[in-house]
């Protein structure tokens, strides 16, 4: 692993960062409060969607459990593409903006869905190919989004902070745990509420309300934070130590003999 000299890191410009103007506690914390909030959206709406599928969209039970299943796994599973696609391409602030914007506009699309009863199929009916379509649409862009949120936000967080202080990198992961945790309780207690007294189009209002305020403060952090520019295919790097080691095996036999 390279050590901290051995890195780059630069500022919203492309220039060097400067240590104190860049990165630091600071612009570490931002990421766990936006953590915070975007779990309190994830949790909040994904445990709770067979509800939604089996009430609104008159989806059995069993399909409706099965739904959230592939939603979960799909945005669990996305995190190690994503993390790839960040590591290799781009920076994990880049990453972190475009998916939050794709969970956004899934959570929009859902809330727009819930509103209009025509979008909605009969109480006696199952879903058309357009209600069926824009549901799926819309939730799947919240897990593709989610997954890409949780595939960036912890080493962007990470990024800010000195890596020759492990203690400090430590402590920063757990409050970022801490976070989690508090995104779930507040999950199942302000959104489900909300959901309960108020419906599912006032829930999701409320949930895109949360995730837009997160984007905002995440990008309010902009001229705080300090980048490290992507290093090429992480693939390359991968055959090339599996080369090396194999030249290496090649050469060790060929010395026994």
């Amino acid at each position: 692993m390279q050590n901290e000299k051995e890195e780059r890191f630069e500022d919203r410009k492309g220039r060097e960062a400067i240590l104190g103007k860049h990165g630091g506690i600071g612009p570490a914390s931002i990421a766990c409060v936006v953590e915070m909030m975007e779990n309190l959206v994830f949790v909040g709406n994904g445990f709770n969607f067979v509800e939604y599928f089996m009430s609104s969209m008159h989806y059995s039970p069993a399909t409706a459990a099965n739904m959230v299943t592939n939603f979960m796994g799909t945005t669990f599973l996305l995190t190690l593409v994503v993390g790839f696609i960040a590591d290799s391409f781009l920076t994990y602030f880049t990453t972190f903006i475009i998916f939050c914007c794709l969970e956004l506009m899934g959570l929009i699309l859902l809330t727009f869905q819930s509103y209009n009863p025509k979008l909605q199929p009969e109480s006696d009916e199952t879903p058309s190919t357009l209600q069926a379509t824009i549901l799926f649409t819309g939730l799947y862009a919240m897990a593709f989004g989610a997954g890409g949120i949780k595939a960036s936000l912890p080493t962007h967080g990470g990024d800010q902070l000195d890596r020759r202080n492990p203690r400090l990198i430590s402590r920063f992961f757990n409050w970022f745990y801490f976070s989690i945790c508090c995104g779930c309780i507040l999950a199942v207690t302000i959104v489900v509420s909300i959901e309960e007294s108020k419906g599912w189009f006032w829930s999701f209002t409320t949930s895109v309300g949360i995730l837009a305020l997160a984007l905002f403060i995440f990008m309010a952090g902009l001229p705080f934070y300090r980048f490290k520019s992507p290093t090429g295919s992480s693939l390359k790097r991968i055959t090339k130590v599996i080369v090396s080691a194999h030249e290496t095996e090649i050469s060790l036999i060929w010395m026994r003999r």
